[in-house]
């Protein structure tokens, strides 16, 4: 039942919601050409094989691509009615891949390795996955919004983000799934007039879901392959951006049940897949009511670095003034992961500035 629910989600993606189902599997968009009148039929066999036939002729080896980045999760595809290799039951494998790809601990101590590049010490570098997390209200996204606008200056080398330093600046994609753009506006101006000094001209790219789902009818929704691929690809095209911003999470990732690995398991794939672009991600997500990270608890494994932010005893609700705690900093050195004091203040240029209080 699972594998039957998985293809009907992949070919409806793949059509926008137009699959026509049929008794033996669907019709949907084929994705290895400009498709418009369904020309890929999907279908499982008895013994559980996916098969996937293109009218229109594309290559067995293309589709099966394909349709593995669309999250099909077979050890192969079959397609043109023709098995690749059938799915794996019961098979004994040599070790050819172990003695292709693994290495002896000789072998590891000669390599040499080019050093992460560091946006901002000591936990934004090139290749990490982060999670900030808070309760509402509490002040994350204004956390992040000044680290967006911090690393897409002009010269932002040197500039403080409360205790933590901007090393190097880069091109940051934020992916807001929550505020309308003039509220963006108004809260990235005020941040940015704090700071001082002008945003690099097109450094800082604003993906909002509010703004899409006004022009489209339709929010961004990273649990569809499709809003994944387009964000993949800006960062394929766009090597001058390294810095990825998802938030938040929940609003991000609507019908997505967090509380299941299997659930979350397609968007660990993508997150890794960012990693292994060289591409530093941000998740901002919801505290629980104990003050841990909401959620299963695969969504911590593949990440460097969990900050909770927490409000400072006797602060109001108008009053960003936090704690912010490191939860787990995978190159963290002794001293750098210790709970820092931040507040929001207002400068009397009326801009606003992270700053540690009691420095």
């Amino acid at each position: 039942m699972y594998k039957h629910m998985l293809i009907e989600k992949i070919a409806q993606e793949l059509a926008m919601g137009k699959a026509v189902k049929q008794s033996d599997g669907y019709l949907t968009r084929c994705p290895c050409h400009n498709d418009t009148k369904l020309s890929l039929r999907l279908k499982l066999t008895a013994q559980g094989d996916l098969r996937a036939t293109c009218e229109d002729g594309c290559k067995n080896i293309d589709i099966r691509n394909k349709l593995r980045e669309w999250g099909a999760p077979f050890s192969d595809l079959t397609a043109n009615d023709a098995p690749l290799v059938p799915m794996v039951r019961n098979r004994f494998y040599d070790s050819t891949l172990v003695g292709t790809y693994a290495i002896t601990s000789s072998q590891l101590a000669a390599m040499e390795f080019v050093s992460s590049r560091y946006f901002i010490s000591p936990f934004l570098y090139a290749k990490s996955i982060s999670m900030v997390h808070a309760h509402p209200g509490v002040g994350k996204s204004m956390v992040v919004h000044g680290i967006c606008s911090a690393l897409t200056r002009e010269n932002p080398e040197g500039l403080m983000i409360g205790p933590w330093e901007i090393i190097n600046g880069c091109g940051v994609l934020l992916v807001d799934g929550e505020l309308p753009m003039s509220d963006l506006k108004k809260r990235l101006s005020l941040i940015s007039k704090g700071l001082g000094g002008e945003h690099r001209r097109n450094r800082l790219l604003i993906f909002a879901s509010v703004d899409l789902q006004a022009k489209t009818g339709e929010p961004i929704n990273l649990t569809m392959v499709r809003y994944r691929e387009e964000i993949t690809n800006h960062f394929r095209r766009h090597p001058e951006y390294r810095v990825l911003v998802l938030d938040n999470l929940t609003s991000l990732t609507d019908g997505m049940n967090e509380n299941t690995k299997t659930a979350w398991a397609p968007i660990n794939r993508w997150l890794l897949q960012l990693r292994n672009m060289g591409v530093a991600t941000i998740l901002v997500h919801h505290s629980n009511k104990s003050g841990t990270d909401r959620g299963h608890s695969s969504i911590r494994d593949n990440l460097d670095n969990i900050i909770s932010l927490k409000r400072v005893k006797g602060a109001s609700v108008d009053d960003v003034h936090i704690t912010a705690i490191f939860e787990k900093g995978r190159n963290l050195l002794p001293g750098e992961g210790k709970d820092v004091e931040l507040k929001l203040i207002k400068d009397e240029q009326g801009g606003l500035r992270l700053v540690c209080p009691q420095a």
